[in-house]
């Protein structure tokens, strides 16, 4: 502005952006909000995602059964499915402003069989009951489904599910195999 290159009224319009720039125009604050976004999530459950590796041996192992279903999404890719399954009889269900509530953390870790991870899934699920409704509830189940996309290989899953009331653990390690649907055939997943 002394030189006479620019006046005061530039400022305001923005005209002369090179000496006043906004923070998050910054290159290295653009690098550094790109670099924020491709990492992998957080994960919440780092108790749960250390206990997968060593064998969980406790005194009260929570029970539950897992099933692993395949759909065809597209050439290359196959949405897998796996269900958990826990029996209400095994989970232990507190008062929570009036209602029964059964609380879950479940996380899942899937790996090729060269070792890398493929994917990861973690959440907290509940069950909930009214005083009156708990006694028929306890002879049902309860199911929890997470559904990742996955090309045809051979993969391993390590699911940890844990109680949160009673602290019950239940581990499961299960190798399989993502079916290759062929496009040109009549063909039926599980």
């Amino acid at each position: 502005e002394q030189l006479g290159l620019a006046n005061k009224a530039d400022r305001i319009a923005g005209l002369n952006t090179m000496d006043y720039m906004r923070e998050q125009d910054n290159p290295f604050t653009r690098l550094q909000i790109l670099a924020d976004l491709e990492k992998p999530p957080q994960i919440k459950f780092n108790d749960l995602a250390t206990a997968v590796n060593t064998p969980v041996v406790e005194d009260n192992p929570l029970n539950f059964d897992m099933r692993i279903d395949f759909f065809r999404q597209s050439e290359d890719r196959v949405v897998t499915a796996f269900t958990i399954q826990t029996e209400n009889k095994d989970l232990v269900f507190k008062d929570s402003g009036g209602a029964q509530v059964a609380q879950l953390n479940i996380f899942g870790r899937i790996t090729s069989v060269t070792g890398r991870r493929v994917g990861v899934f973690e959440d907290a699920v509940t069950t909930t009951a009214t005083p009156e409704e708990l006694v028929a509830l306890k002879d049902r189940k309860s199911a929890y489904q997470k559904a990742v996309a996955l090309p045809p290989g051979t993969y391993k899953i390590d699911v940890i599910v844990r109680d949160i009331n009673s602290g019950a653990t239940g581990v499961r390690h299960v190798g399989f195999t993502v079916p290759k649907y062929d496009s040109q055939k009549l063909s039926t997943s599980t």
